[in-house]
């Protein structure tokens, strides 16, 4: 039609993926301009000497049925009804001294083995199981964006979460390093405070841990690129257009409305509407001057040390298959200095789980470190196996 409008989305990624179906279902005309010669931004894997290495998906959140975020999830193509995900039973393993301790799916398995590691803890154990339990409540909200809520919406969630209001009066306002501190075994002390910063608010940890539990977390197989591939196809089904290695250099503004972007190459599209899903840094950088970048952000940008900029690294080892696919386990190192920040922890991570990451009898795995996470995490890749690797091996 003549009158449709047209939207233009900067970035491939999963929000830009997602922008454009959404758009397209509301009867825009949709186009999506991505630098890359791919989908999928951040959710891609590559390939090298015949492995896929892949370190994007760690868990996917919404892969309930009946949840709306899985709803969701299905709409912009990501799951379907028959999607497959990875067979694997535990969130994490974590060791020190010998010992090891495992938060598995079943959380009646976790508290029987944790109490039996530790029974001086017992009590603070079941304190801890009986909170997780009562975090399943917490879901993401994804019916319809919240500023679109009503009364009634924000009564309906009181309801869905009765029991979740305790679990943040009780850990809404404490750090897992704090927290860590009411077990009294060291091992348990790693276990709180190994997956996320210890800095965090320890409530975020359990609502992670309980999205593993009940099954909200799954990690679909065919790994991180192939969902990529799959929202790109509903989004050109449904009639949208995407440019790949088409970089926007910035956003054209009259008497500031946003009528166009101007490619790198010097091209300007126009559109009635720009949905820019990009870094936020390269957005008021380069594509819009400055003073629109809102207050809170510039403050966050000011302030990098309440901020702290999240950076990594990854190293991928080719090993055997093992039954142990799948399996995150941290361990001890000898310290690392990036920067301001010192490391004593990583994980190793199996990916031979999925056959995409299989070749010869053999798998990959990434080192990963996070400087906002104060610790250092190892994540392995194997394309048909699993990795056990010393932190020497890991930091070659």
């Amino acid at each position: 039609m003549a009158d449709t409008k047209k939207i233009i989305v900067i970035g491939g990624g999963i929000a830009g993926l997602s922008a454009g179906i959404y758009a397209l279902k509301a009867g825009y005309e949709a186009e999506i301009y991505e630098k890359n010669t791919i989908p999928g931004g951040e959710c891609i894997g590559w390939n090298r000497k015949g492995y896929h290495i892949d370190n994007c998906i760690h868990w996917l959140t919404g892969t309930l049925k009946g949840t709306e975020l899985y709803d969701v999830w299905k709409t912009v193509g990501a799951l379907t009804d028959d999607t497959e995900y990875a067979k694997i039973d535990s969130f994490y393993t974590s060791t020190y001294k010998g010992q090891k301790a495992t938060l598995w799916n079943d959380l009646e398995r976790t508290q029987r083995e944790l109490i039996a590691l530790s029974p001086e803890d017992e009590e603070e154990i079941r304190k801890f199981i009986q909170h997780v339990e009562w975090s399943k409540q917490c879901l993401f909200p994804a019916g319809k964006p919240m500023e679109m809520w009503g009364i009634k919406d924000y009564i309906g969630m009181g309801k869905s979460m009765a029991d979740f209001p305790k679990v943040m009066k009780e850990f809404g306002k404490i750090s897992l390093e704090e927290y860590s501190k009411r077990f009294k075994s060291p091992l348990l002390q790693k276990l709180m405070c190994d997956y996320l910063p210890k800095s965090y608010c320890a409530y975020s940890f359990l609502v992670s841990y309980a999205t593993m539990a009940m099954g909200n977390g799954g990690i679909p197989m065919g790994a991180s690129l192939q969902m990529s591939l799959r929202m790109e196809k509903k989004f050109k089904d449904m009639g949208g257009k995407i440019f790949y290695g088409k970089g926007v250099s910035r956003i054209v503004l009259d008497r500031k409305v946003a009528t166009g972007i101007e490619l790198e190459d010097g091209t300007t599209v126009s559109a009635d509407y720009i949905i820019p899903t990009v870094d936020t840094h390269l957005l008021f950088g380069k594509m819009l001057p400055d003073t629109y970048m809102p207050k809170e952000l510039k403050e966050a940008y000011k302030n990098p040390k309440a901020y702290p900029a999240t950076s990594g690294f990854q190293v991928a080892f080719a090993v055997p298959v093992d039954f142990n696919e799948g399996e995150t386990i941290f361990i001890d190192i000898d310290p690392v200095e990036v920067g301001s920040s010192r490391f004593d922890r990583m994980y190793v991570k199996s990916y031979g789980y999925d056959n995409i990451f299989i070749k010869d009898g053999q798998a990959g795995h990434p080192d990963m470190h996070h400087a906002e996470r104060q610790r250092l995490r190892v994540l392995e890749e194997p394309q048909q196996g699993r990795i056990r690797c010393s932190e020497r091996e890991a930091l070659s």
